[in-house]
Parts: C-alpha cells; sequence; structure tokens
C-alpha cells in the first residue's frame, strides 16, 4: 500500500509561499529529529496518479509570482519546490508456534 503526497512551494525574496495556498505567507523553515527538514504550515495534496500529481503543479503553477523584465517577458524572480513524497507500509504477519 502506497501513499503519494505533493506540495509545492516557492521561495522568493528570502519568504516561503505555499503555492498550494494562497492564503498563507512567510512559512517557515523547521527541523525535526523526526521529520527531517520541513516547511511548517506548507499543505500537502494526496494523489492517486500521475495525472492527479499534474493537476497539483498545474495549479500551483498558476500561482506564482511572475514580472516581465527587459530579458525575459514572465520572469518568476523565484525559485519553486515541487516534491512529491511516497510512503508505503509493509504489513508483517508473525505466527508463534509453541
Amino acid at each position: 500500500m502506497f501513499l503519494c503526497k505533493c506540495s509545492f512551494l516557492e521561495i522568493y525574496n528570502e519568504q516561503i509561499f505555499d503555492l498550494l495556498d494562497t492564503s498563507t505567507s512567510n512559512l517557515q523553515l523547521r527541523e525535526n529529529i523526526h521529520r527531517g527538514v520541513y516547511v511548517e504550515g506548507a499543505q500537502e495534496q494526496v494523489v492517486s496518479s500521475a495525472q492527479a500529481a499534474y493537476q497539483v503543479l498545474n495549479r500551483g503553477w498558476m500561482n506564482r509570482t511572475v514580472a516581465s523584465t527587459t530579458m525575459n517577458r514572465e520572469s518568476s524572480r523565484s525559485h519553486a519546490v515541487f516534491t512529491v513524497s511516497i510512503e508505503s507500509k509493509v504489513t508483517v504477519h508473525v505466527v508463534f508456534f509453541g
């Protein structure tokens, strides 16, 4: 059994924004001994197919910060981080003979 989750963040002007939840701003980077490095408050969308993951990517992409420059009509001026996390659970059946 697998669980697949996607998140999409933008780093702009040294601040972290959740591209899947535009009501959030300036999210904080955290570190936990069990969880590792993560962004506190970032939304994770559960997906069950590649098509669903692409829809999450597309929805977040539309929320990116863009502005034109003399070199590029749609310069992002930011960094985007799209993350796909896959978790699996293994069930072990133990039988005791006595």
